[in-house]
This record gives C-alpha cells, structure tokens and sequence, in this order.
C-alpha cells in the first residue's frame, strides 16, 4: 500500500502543472466563495483538495494507458483496488495537515480571517468522502478516459452544489437533513458499510476488465 501512495503522490506532484493547480486551489476557493460561514468553507477546502489527490493519479493512468504496467507489477487487480480504497484515509490526512498549515499561513499574514482547523468539520467530511467515492471509485474504474473525465467533473460540481447549500442553510439557521445525517455517528457507520460495498464491487468491475 505505501508503494502505491508512494507512487500516486510522486505523478502528483512531479507534474508542475498539478503543483501549481494545488498550490492556487486554496487562495481560488477562499475568493470564490462567498460565506459568512468559515467553518463551511473549510470543510469545502479540506473536500476539495482531497478530491484532487485521490483522482490526479486515476488521470495520469488512464490519459497514459498505464493500466497495463500497472497490472504487470507482483501484485493482484484486487490489492490494487484495495489500497485505493484505503489511500482515501491517508489523502484525507494530508489534505488536512495541508490546508491546515496553509490557512494558518494565511491567518498569520492576515491576508484573511478563515479557520485552519475544524475538528467539527473533519468530522462531517469523513462520511461525506466516503460516500462521493463509493460513486467515483467504480466510474474510474471501469471507463475510459472522456466518461471518467465527465463523470468525475460533474460529481466534483454536485458535491460543491451541497456543501453550498449547507453552508446557506447553516447560516439561515435552518440545518438541512444532509447536516444532521453528517452529524449522526450512526450515518458514519452507514457510509463506511456502502464504502466497503463499493470497493467489492469496484473489485469485481476490475478484476473483469481487459487492460
């Protein structure tokens, strides 16, 4: 499993390009978006920038064709899909520690006033992660390059399109039903249940496929 992090977060981040994308996100977001609730835009931060590290490296491969040299190397279709999975847990964490450092950058600069830890938040993002994968894990791996493209835009737009209307409805006073499921310990363990249930099936899916 630490081969492939490894791996995914070495095509990640040798590519100027992504570094530069990566390093802007942030500051992007923080213009972007208009709220009087800061904690709600952590949590879309935290979000995002997790989404990116976990998907860059499906581009790469699949834009590359590497799937082959992929499948070449002393370890099974099935390992493979299996430590994707798990690599969620492990880009969540360093999506975490990087934003955090970077907003506790820009706090001390005084650039803007944005909270750079959110216990609160991480919290809710875990299920949230969790469930936009079990949908995007099994697109990716199952398509080609321009339905994954599609597919992985469009998902990226509904999950900032929720966390927007959460954020209103926080702020109006009126939490949504999508909040207090985030809240719920027991929606935690639901998420985890259909993130395990999507990797079998995202291992079937593989396991069948021509590379």
């Amino acid at each position: 499993m630490i081969g492939i992090i490894k791996r995914d977060l070495i095509l990640t981040f040798s590519d100027t390009k992504q570094r530069v994308f990566i390093f802007f996100m942030i500051p992007f977001l923080i213009l972007a978006i208009d709220t009087q609730r800061m904690d709600w835009l952590y949590f879309m931060i935290v979000v995002s920038i997790s989404y990116l590290l976990i998907l860059i490296p499906f581009y790469y491969d699949i834009n590359n064709k590497s799937d082959s040299m992929v499948a070449s190397l002393p370890i099974s279709r099935k390992e493979i899909v299996i430590y994707k999975y798990l690599g969620v847990f492990v880009y969540l964490f360093i999506s975490i520690v990087y934003v955090g450092i970077y907003l506790w950058i820009i706090n001390k600069i005084g650039l803007v006033d944005v909270d750079y830890f959110s216990l609160s938040m991480i919290k809710k993002a875990i299920p949230y992660i969790m469930l936009s994968m079990s949908i995007v894990f099994p697109i990716n791996f199952t398509f080609g390059p321009r339905v994954v493209q599609i597919a992985n835009m469009l998902i990226y737009l509904g999950m900032n399109m929720t966390v927007f209307r959460m954020a209103q409805k926080a702020i109006d006073g009126s939490p949504s039903q999508v909040i207090n499921l985030l809240e719920s310990p027991g929606f935690l363990i639901i998420s985890l249940g259909i993130f395990i249930l999507s990797m079998i099936f995202s291992i079937k899916l593989y396991e069948n496929k021509d590379l």
